[in-house]
């Protein structure tokens, strides 16, 4: 039996399950999980999504009143089966020792190269654009329902981890799975719309602000930024979290001699987060491999507990003495 089957066994014949997505929830990690949600509530078993943290304005559309979030880990009971979502290892999910210690199966699914195999069943993929994609897989094999519901949560985890098709995760099998979701019912103008054509003035200066400010060196094709908290507030962002749905990681790579590009975003005096960006064919996650982060080729990151100004000097140090962009 693959591991597909194994899977689909287990949600056939499992009663309560606890889905479990990746801290700093994107939309591929919601996505994956509010559909794998609604597929196990469908074949009539009891299910519930763990996420203690808000999720993004710009995906909080997906969310319908009876999809079952719990934020307070403490009054999780009665699962016997964990899915843990699009995350290469523990630290960077939600998994709590708690929610170990009350599960008798771990079942981990993600399409990371870098995943470090830490279920007792591990559905790891990646070749798969998105762990979105998988769970479409994953619903064909095992003639698994998919509603419109589903198909918009799993086209948001596709469109959003291959950067709208432009990543280099892409191949004719996503853009068949895309085709497929839109035929279940996706509708894919209501996602373009709302993820990316649903910025708020805030947003687009806080953009501005990244240009002017960037510090650049042409000769090694990279370029930086800090994103302070005094920032982050000036622009009207709650936390730190809130920089990840403004759309400015990336950024700086639209320009043209840019090949590469950091971003120093301050979490607080001591703590650090570096997300990596870059062009085909330069590897960013090396750089985060480093730090203890890592993701993918074209977009990684990590944390360092570190003020950011230290923070930027070891990534900088490092990238300046270690690494070449030919």
């Amino acid at each position: 039996m693959d591991v597909f089957h194994q899977v689909v066994k287990f949600i056939r014949t499992g009663q309560n399950f606890l889905v479990v997505p990746h801290i700093r929830v994107d939309g591929d990690a919601l996505g994956a999980s509010l559909a794998l949600h609604r597929i196990i509530k469908l074949v009539n078993k009891n299910c519930s999504i763990f996420i203690p943290e808000d999720i993004p304005e710009s995906f909080k559309f997906l969310v319908v009143n009876d999809d079952i979030m719990v934020a307070d880990e403490n009054i999780l009971k009665n699962f016997d089966v964990v899915i843990v979502l699009d995350s290469s290892d523990t630290k960077r999910s939600h998994l709590t020792d708690r929610i170990i210690e009350n599960s008798n199966i771990i079942i981990n699914i993600d399409h990371h190269k870098t995943n470090e195999s830490f279920g007792d069943i591990n559905l790891v993929s990646p070749e798969s654009s998105s762990t979105c994609e998988i769970i479409l897989k994953l619903s064909k094999v095992g003639y698994l329902p998919l509603t419109p519901n589903i198909a918009n949560a799993l086209l948001t985890g596709i469109f959003t981890d291959t950067g709208f098709f432009r990543n280099n995760n892409v191949s004719d099998a996503t853009f068949e799975a895309a085709a497929e979701l839109i035929r279940f019912g996706a509708d894919h103008n209501l996602l373009i719309s709302r993820i990316l054509q649903s910025k708020t003035i805030d947003q687009l200066k806080f953009h501005s602000d990244i240009v002017l400010n960037s510090e650049f060196s042409l000769e090694k094709q990279v370029g930086w930024c800090e994103i302070s908290s005094e920032k982050q507030k000036n622009y009207n962002m709650d936390n730190f979290r809130q920089v990840w749905t403004t759309g400015v990681l990336g950024f700086l790579n639209n320009i043209s001699h840019v090949m590469a590009s950091f971003y120093f975003i301050e979490v607080n005096e001591n703590e650090t987060i570096v997300e990596y960006r870059s062009k085909l064919p330069y590897d960013v996650s090396i750089i985060a491999k480093h730090f203890g982060g890592g993701g993918h080729k074209l977009a990684s990151g990590c944390t360092i507990f570190k003020p950011m100004n230290e923070a930027k000097k070891m990534v900088l140090d490092y990238f300046f003495q270690n690494y070449e962009l030919k």
